[in-house]
């Protein structure tokens, strides 16, 4: 018992800390800092937040598991085409631990590949699994919108070409709101 007390009050002051450091995207906040090491199909292997700077960009958080994220992969790919000079998309595939006790990392690039080759997809994908850890996610897609000024707009688990179409003409726009781990679900 004691034990477990102890335990609650060390994950309750690392949950406190998170949030008081802004550790996770929060809507109208500036996006936290995210280095991504290992980026494929993009001009750069490497990326962070100051990379896009100056664009919109749409952090697109999935792993092996959701077949919906490889479902929604051509939309996005689309997506990419028709905004491109406008709008940065990087998809984020887990590579860690989390869903199995052994790492991803071969799996998920196999999975993207196949896919990438087969529905001839232009997208860019930084395998990640830091970024899932830091911000708490858990079910994907995990998308994270953020305007040319580096400030999350929106955190959802959709969206599609008009909707994105009207975010770039400031016009508001309803998304269903995703969830990170530690999160209640509670009403929007």
């Amino acid at each position: 018992m004691k034990s477990s007390v102890v335990v609650l009050f060390v994950y309750i002051q690392f949950v406190v800390v998170a949030v008081a450091q802004n550790v996770y995207p929060i809507v109208d906040e500036p996006l936290p800092t995210v280095h991504f090491s290992d980026v494929q199909y993009h001009e750069k292997s490497r990326l962070s937040n100051s990379d896009f700077k100056g664009k919109w960009t749409v952090l697109y958080a999935w792993n092996r598991y959701c077949s919906l994220c490889l479902k929604k992969m051509p939309l996005l790919s689309q997506m990419q085409a028709d905004f491109q000079d406008k709008v940065i998309f990087l998809l984020v595939g887990y590579n860690g631990t989390r869903y199995t006790k052994k790492s991803d990392d071969k799996d998920i690039r196999l999975l993207y590949e196949r896919n990438r080759i087969e529905e001839k997809l232009k997208l860019s994908i930084a395998y990640d699994s830091l970024m899932f850890h830091q911000f708490n996610l858990g079910p994907s897609p995990y998308i994270i919108i953020v305007d040319p000024g580096g400030v999350v707009r929106y955190i959802t688990s959709d969206i599609n070409e008009s909707q994105m179409e009207d975010i770039l003409q400031g016009k508001a726009v309803w998304l269903r709101k995703a969830y990170r781990r530690d999160e209640h679900l509670k009403p929007d």
